[in-house]
């Protein structure tokens, strides 16, 4: 542990009285076995004040209500073991060696204020604050040429807070940009958490040291004497940057995982209450080692919910701060801009729990105009009274799961956008948070259609961080993905690993299916007589008709490639059967096999007296014997007959016989040569592929549903495990 500065105010002998060893008691295990001998320690710890014990008693109670004997063991042994960690008053703290506060001013000149006048009342307020720190080691008597204003500001709970005027400082002072951590990042990282502990500094900032040129630059007055800091005080530009470098630091083997932190507020969180613990020591033992001091007063312990930045978090997820959210509701009604100004900050800081909060809140902001005067009318009290009772009544907000798709709503109206960010989970869909916008003047000249789909852009903009590269979001092909990484990044192997992650992409592949489709070979289907196997398909739906019909029936003979076509009203099984039956059956008789593919319509455009190219001959003459008279016939008359026409019935029978069994079996054979042909030529295009037993597959399934586009429907279900079977 590095060595700690004291003031010497702080070296001062504390009365016996008032010390007492660093152990927290349990009455109920008063009792406990104790082993005959003990090995006496080989360090003793040093007495801790009476007051610091207590409150690290009070906060041992506190956090072990709801937890089990074992729990409250183990919860106990860690506090017993970290004691010295925590510390009630400030003369009790120590500096840490991590980082020094510096004041770069480059050439500006000195800055030399008065001090500003006080009442009595105040003035012996300020002399005791300044007695006070100066007791602690606070402060130090200065020289320095330089000098600021002490300034005193009430609490709410009637306190004064002891304060000094480093504006003018601060205008002359190089910003430090090191970043603070966003608090809604934070939250984020909470997600999957179920035990909590909420840890804070005593007085944070007052652990830091001012490197030694700096001190003199802090010097102030509130009219009698000269003062100036030896530790980092509130009030500098730079001071919040320092602390968050500081805490970096001391958690940077602790993840975020494990533990957020934001300036002096930590949060250790863990999935159940052993890691939690685990994670608990460990930024405790990473506290120790920076020298710094916690304040038992406001720190909860292994809670299942605790409040952290002014939320509650809990399981479940993230909530307002009762006690901040009743300063909203209690907030009387602004007199001025200022307060106006205030409040609107306030009711900010929830913006992300209520919806539509821009919509909310124009009508108030429109008042803070600096070219518009402060008129409170009935719309602002209106608008207040609705934003106040829209942050009391905010609801739970979910963690955000990066493993479930998100679900974006938007909305858009004359004066703002808003959108709706949720996620599903078990219990139904969930908010994860809320954002509104207000429209600038060229956008409130949009139209319904862009205004919306202003919304939709500017919602996917603000929700990026949560969005993108999630189940939602998609990627280029190989060769524009490779593009764009070309451009920033290299490594061995580049292409395989792109080509890799877009060929195993899910999404992708339900979609798309393979690059290349497998094609069985052709199954002919061999038929030799009129009616052997006709096919049947429904094509529509087309616009109703005046007989209410809206489908059509087509049905057609294997053999002879006859057609006959039915205008149905629906396409139900009742309705088909009925009108084959009554249509089709009852003229040609019934088929030995009624076929359907269940694909798609069926959309042949050929005439009963074409020539079929698989026959070579009509259909007309393979189901009649004879052609069809066709009106060109009726204009230049029909070809002459080969034979005399016959003069009986049974003549005509006969011949008619033989000429449909010469033409059955003339068409057989030609039908027997173009299947082959057909057969042939088809199966040159072939491709499969053979499956190993338990080798991950894809499963063509081609749904449609209703509302549901096909195109933007992914047609393959997967991955399953195969069985052996080939393709």
């Amino acid at each position: 542990m590095p060595p700690s500065h004291h003031s010497p105010a702080s070296k001062q002998a504390t009365p016996a009285s008032h010390r007492t060893q660093a152990t927290v008691t349990d009455h109920s295990l008063a009792h406990h076995h104790q082993p005959a001998t003990q090995q006496p320690p080989a360090q003793r710890k040093p007495a801790l004040p009476a007051e610091t014990t207590a409150a690290v008693h009070a906060l041992w109670q506190l956090s072990s209500s709801g937890l089990d004997h074992q729990q409250r063991q183990q919860l106990k042994s860690l506090l017993d073991g970290n004691a010295d960690l925590f510390a009630v008053r400030d003369e009790d703290c120590t500096q840490t060696e991590l980082v020094q506060h510096t004041i770069n001013t480059d050439t500006a000149q000195l800055i030399r204020l008065r001090p500003h006048r006080m009442s009595p009342a105040k003035r012996l307020v300020a002399e005791e604050k300044v007695k006070e720190m100066a007791a602690a080691g606070v402060i130090e008597p200065s020289d320095s040429p330089w000098a600021a204003p002490a300034v005193l500001v009430q609490k709410k709970s009637g306190e004064w807070r002891f304060c000094v005027d480093y504006r003018r400082l601060n205008s002359a002072t190089t910003k430090d940009s090191y970043p603070l951590p966003r608090i809604d990042e934070a939250l984020d990282h909470i997600s999957g958490s179920s035990w909590f502990s909420s840890l804070d500094l005593r007085s944070g900032y007052w652990q830091v040291r001012l490197a030694p040129e700096a001190k003199p630059k802090t010097a102030f007055t509130i009219g009698q004497g000269l003062w100036q800091f030896r530790v980092m005080p509130f009030g500098l530009c730079n001071a919040p940057a320092t602390f968050e470098r500081l805490m970096e630091r001391v958690l940077a083997a602790v993840p975020r995982s494990h533990c957020v932190v934001y300036l002096d507020d930590l949060l250790v969180h863990a999935s159940d209450f052993q890691q939690a613990l685990a994670n608990l020591t460990d930024v405790l033992a990473a506290i120790r080692q920076a020298g710094l001091r916690l304040n038992p007063k406001k720190c909860q312990l292994l809670r299942r919910e605790t409040a952290f930045l002014g939320h509650i978090v809990s399981e479940r997820g993230v909530a307002t701060d009762p006690s901040k959210v009743a300063a909203v509701r209690d907030w009387p009604v602004p007199g001025n801009v200022g307060e106006l100004r205030s409040f609107l900050g306030l009711a900010s800081y929830y913006r992300r729990f209520v919806r539509d909060f821009t919509t909310l809140a124009s009508t108030l902001h429109r008042l803070t105009d600096k070219c518009r005067p402060f008129v409170w009318q009935e719309g602002q009290s209106m608008a207040f009274d609705q934003l106040r009772a829209a942050l009391t009544e905010a609801p739970l907000l979910a963690y955000p799961d990066a493993q479930r798709p998100f679900i974006v709503d938007t909305d858009a109206s004359n004066t703002g956008v808003g959108a709706v960010l949720s996620q599903e989970d078990e219990d139904g869909e969930r908010v994860v948070a809320y954002y509104s916008r207000a429209l600038g003047k060229a956008e409130r000249n949009y139209c319904v259609t862009r205004r919306e789909l202003l919304a939709v852009v500017r919602a996917l903009h603000h929700f990026r961080p949560l969005v993108h590269g999630s189940v939602g979001a998609g990627h280029f092909g190989n060769n524009k993905t490779l593009h764009r990484l070309k451009g920033k990044f290299h490594w061995p192997g580049c292409r395989h690993d792109v080509e890799l992650h877009v060929h195993c992409c899910d999404s992708c592949t339900a979609q798309k299916g393979p690059s290349q489709h497998s094609r069985a070979p052709l199954q002919q289907h061999l038929v030799g007589a009129p009616m052997e196997r006709v096919g049947v398909e429904v094509l529509g739906p087309f616009p109703v008709t005046d007989s209410g019909n809206r489908y059509i029936l087509v049905a057609m003979d294997y053999f002879t490639k006859w057609p006959e076509a039915f205008a149905i009203p629906d396409q139900s099984a009742a309705t088909t059967a009925e009108r084959l039956v009554e249509e089709m059956f009852t003229r040609f008789g019934a088929p030995a096999e009624l076929h359907s593919d269940q694909g798609r319509n069926f959309k042949s455009q050929l005439l009963r007296s074409a020539v079929q190219e698989s026959s070579q001959l009509t259909p007309a003459a393979l189901m009649f014997g004879r052609e069809l008279r066709t009106p060109v016939d009726l204009v230049f008359g029909a070809p002459p007959e080969p034979e005399e026409p016959s003069r009986t019935r049974e003549e005509y029978y006969h011949r008619l016989r033989n000429r449909l069994l010469v033409a059955h079996d003339f068409a057989r054979k030609a039908q027997a040569s173009a299947d082959f042909k057909q057969k042939r030529w088809y199966d040159t295009r072939c491709r499969g592929w053979a499956f190993a037993a338990g080798e991950q597959v894809w499963v063509y399934c081609p749904e449609r549903k209703k509302g549901l586009s096909p195109k933007l429907r992914a047609s393959w279900r997967g991955a399953w495990g195969s069985c052996g079977t080939a393709l």
